[in-house]
């Protein structure tokens, strides 16, 4: 599919790759289900597609920092904190910290790595999610 073809292309420019991509995999719950599912008590922040792609990309900052060793965290959290206005940093940390526990709590069987994403707005006016992630780890 295309949005998935232009998520691999944004990272093979990243430097990120190769990659072998497995759509949908049938043994495996769909990425952007689970993602939605975390994201779900935090819906009301995300008012229009700007700021639901804003929470999504922190919710993938959590969710990825919650595999890293609690000492590393910081040092990570502190590289996204430079590209952040100054007056959002201390809320940015505080969001990713209770995001990080929630997957640690409700998550935590999930072993996937979020790679990237897309959301566009359907004809409807809702929105679609497409993420691409890593396999579990065998």
């Amino acid at each position: 599919p295309r949005q998935y073809d232009q998520m691999v292309n944004h990272l093979d420019k990243m430097g990120i790759g190769p990659h072998e991509i497995v759509y949908n995999p049938g043994d495996e719950e769909k990425m952007s289900e689970v993602l939605l599912a975390f994201l779900e008590p935090y819906q009301q922040f995300a008012s229009d597609i700007e700021s639901a792609r804003k929470l999504i990309m922190t919710a993938i900052v959590a969710w990825n920092m919650s595999f890293l060793p609690e000492v590393k965290r910081g040092t990570e959290l502190r590289k996204f904190n430079q590209n952040l206005p100054v007056e959002v940093v201390e809320d940015f940390q505080a969001i990713v910290a209770e995001m990080i526990e929630r997957k640690n709590a409700f998550f935590a069987d999930y072993n996937r790595y979020i790679l990237s994403y897309d959301l566009t707005e359907t004809k409807d006016g809702g929105s679609n999610l497409t993420v691409l992630s890593t396999l579990n780890p065998q």
